[in-house]
């Protein structure tokens, strides 16, 4: 039905996109209402579905499917810590497997996986209360995260025969190459203070990056601990590979818009003149990307 030109792929797109989307709200409103309360998750969904790049979520980008994979393992190891059972740690494992086969930002995902396993049974008041034979099933689980990359690796091997071709590729293709993060921002600033095409560009980018990282580090303290350290190594990650210089950071706002504990951040800032204050800066960016969009203008 869906398949045998180019149209049929795209449509194809935009309704895995939308589906996914659809299922990330719901579990990021289950998610939420079970760690705050119905008002904040009813928010925290609002604040998500009209951020200003969220025209990522539609139009058949990989940003649905990873967010919904990421909120999916946070739902499954919440679901571990309050019912301690087993099971759940095993789908955060497969869940995490399918985001890093997805993006590989997924094998980020190991990372809470083993904050919320060392607070569950290493804690002084738990270490005592649990077995050994808990302890491990519960960690075997983490092994599959990173193991999507690998299962990518050995497919590229087994039809291109090399495994690090996605690597080379964005080398040779993209200019992507690892750099310190301080390095990226730098240039970024510097290409931002130039009078060319791309500076606007550079001052989206730039403005993206320091609203997540002024969001985080405001309402870090609202939030458990996996999901700040997450947050985080979301932040860093895209800087780690800039596309050169003149344009290093470009399509870092769609790289932040899957930081969802941003969104419950701002969702947990109860009042209505914050919420006015944060839809009159955030919804006529989200509105111009649209149009841009419909225009056949590339959005990144």
């Amino acid at each position: 039905m869906l398949g045998g030109s180019d149209a049929d792929y795209y449509m194809a797109g935009i309704i895995i996109s939308n589906v996914f989307f659809f299922l990330a709200l719901v579990f990021l409103y289950l998610l939420v209402d079970e760690l705050f309360d119905a008002s904040i998750a009813r928010m925290s969904i609002f604040y998500l579905a009209f951020a200003p790049y969220a025209l990522f979520f539609f139009i058949g980008y990989t940003e649905a499917l990873f967010l919904f994979l990421c909120i999916l393992v946070f739902f499954c190891l919440q679901k571990a810590i309050k019912t301690r059972r087993l099971i759940y740690w095993l789908l955060a494992g497969i869940g995490g497997l399918f985001a890093a086969l997805s993006r590989s930002q997924g094998v980020l995902l190991a990372v809470p996986f083993l904050v919320v396993f060392i607070q569950q049974y290493f804690s002084r008041q738990n270490f005592s209360t649990t077995t050994w034979r808990q302890k491990i099933l519960a960690f075997i689980p983490i092994v599959l995260i990173p193991l999507g990359v690998g299962i990518y690796m050995l497919y590229l091997w087994h039809t291109k025969g090399d495994p690090l071709l996605f690597s080379k590729a964005e080398a040779l293709g993209w200019g992507r190459k690892l750099t310190p993060p301080w390095i990226s921002v730098a240039n970024a600033i510097k290409a931002a203070l130039l009078p060319d095409m791309l500076q606007i560009q550079n001052i989206l980018n730039l403005a993206s990056l320091a609203g997540a990282i002024i969001a985080l580090m405001m309402g870090w303290r609202r939030l458990p601990l996996h999901y700040t350290i997450f947050a985080a190594l979301l932040i860093i990650f895209p800087l780690l590979y800039p596309l050169g210089k003149a344009d290093g950071l470009t399509a870092l706002p769609r790289y932040m818009l899957i930081i969802f504990p941003i969104a419950i951040i701002f969702a947990s800032y109860k009042g209505p003149r914050f919420e006015k204050v944060l839809l009159a800066l955030t919804f006529p960016i989200f509105t111009v990307t649209i149009l841009l969009f419909i225009s056949h203008y590339w959005v990144a």
